[in-house]
């Protein structure tokens, strides 16, 4: 007799692996690295809150290595599809500081979306590690360089260029960090309001602009 919940659907029976997408798979690793770090990470764990059976994670992934690899790949690229979602919502940029401020803007909303990823990199890039250059020539480096690109483009002769390092951390680990921080954030909320991330992204972007010269 198949096993059922209170809302009399069908569940998998006591001992026998629930079934997930990959996607639902690498979404909660990515959750798991960027919470407790890669060292200490444990399959096992994520394993059992997922309800899948001792070494399953293994046989469909490989090393945690493989899955680490996998989830960053998965996050990184859904950040990429975000941002180029929301671009498409603004009209075409007519100069390069339009661009860069719907590349911002862009940005922000895509990390509100999904904040797992500057967690991880809080813990990933405390100390140089394969996997952080993994992370940053394929993913940070190639997201930057356009903006860095914009900005210097822009800005007056007379304001000294921003380089990648500056832009980057102005805006990832400044701008993003009411996503990140949530429960800091929150207690906010009773001046200001709870936030809103569209307004947020476009003030953020516009204080960043300014910010850099702009």
């Amino acid at each position: 007799m198949a096993v059922t919940d209170a809302e009399g659907k069908a569940r998998p029976g006591r001992g026998r692996p629930q079934l997930h997408e990959d996607a639902v798979i690498l979404s909660a690793a990515l959750a798991a690295f960027a919470s407790a770090g890669y060292e200490a990470m444990s399959i096992r764990s994520l394993g059992r809150d997922l309800g899948l059976s001792h070494g399953t994670l293994n046989q469909r992934f490989g090393s945690k290595e493989q899955l680490f690899y996998a989830a960053v790949d998965h996050g990184f690229g859904g950040l990429s599809e975000a941002m180029a979602r929301h671009l498409t919502r603004w009209p075409e940029p007519r100069t390069d500081l339009d661009a860069l401020r719907n590349g911002l803007r862009a940005f922000l909303l895509a990390s509100f979306e999904r904040p797992e990823l500057v967690r991880l990199m809080n813990t990933l890039g405390i100390t140089g590690s394969q996997r952080l250059d993994y992370v940053f020539d394929r993913y940070i480096e190639p997201t930057v360089e356009p903006l860095r690109r914009a900005a210097l483009i822009s800005r007056p002769s007379e304001v000294s260029p921003i380089s990648g390092r500056e832009l980057f951390f102005l805006t990832a680990h400044g701008a993003a960090a009411p996503f990140t921080l949530k429960g800091l954030s929150d207690r906010f909320n009773a001046a200001d309001g709870p936030l809103d991330p569209e307004v947020y992204a476009d003030h953020m972007a516009s204080i960043l602009l300014r910010t850099l010269g702009l």
